[in-house]
């Protein structure tokens, strides 16, 4: 991910500036804040308001973000939006959500916990320490026919596969 774009403003009497870096809608806020703020404070006509700023924008790229509508930026967020979290928007029924902030607020909600949930898997799997229960069998070892439904076969790794295990640094043993 590359740089965030920054806010520049002389004093809230002067439109804001955006430089190049990544929007993303902290960014847009922030922008639109300040320049709402310009808006009032020099009583900028609404048919004035967008020629007012967007000299302000330094990059094609950013200027096309002042130009969109809720509407319309809401559709293009979600046609851009990662498939597992827009099927959980889905279900969740976020459509029905009218206002763009509190969609986009949900939204991140979602993703939040989605994230939390891959993390909590993760650290599971990375904590987990066998037991006499889940123990792998030694190959070619009798197992009894009530465990063996829990123990799962693990293939005894190639010379290739040892090493470069060995040149990462890992110190398990090898089977």
């Amino acid at each position: 991910m590359g740089t965030k774009a920054k806010i520049k403003q002389l004093n809230p009497m002067h439109p804001p500036m955006m430089g190049d870096g990544n929007v993303d809608t902290t960014v847009l806020w922030d922008w639109f804040n300040k320049a709402e703020n310009f808006f009032h404070l020099k009583s900028i006509a609404l048919e004035n308001k967008a020629i007012s700023v967007a000299y302000g924008m330094s990059s094609v790229y950013t200027i096309r973000w002042f130009f969109l509508n809720d509407e319309l930026l809401h559709n293009t967020l979600e046609a851009n939006m990662d498939r597992e979290l827009a099927q959980e928007c889905n279900h969740e029924n976020l459509v029905s959500i009218i206002s763009l902030r509190d969609w986009l607020d949900e939204v991140k909600h979602l993703d939040k916990r989605k994230h939390q949930c891959v993390e909590e898997i993760t650290c599971s799997h990375i904590n987990f320490r066998p037991t006499t229960a889940t123990r792998l069998p030694v190959p070619g070892a009798a197992v009894s026919s009530a465990l063996s439904s829990t123990f799962v076969p693990i293939s005894k790794l190639l010379q290739t596969e040892h090493k470069l295990l060995s040149a990462n640094g890992s110190s398990g043993p090898v089977i």
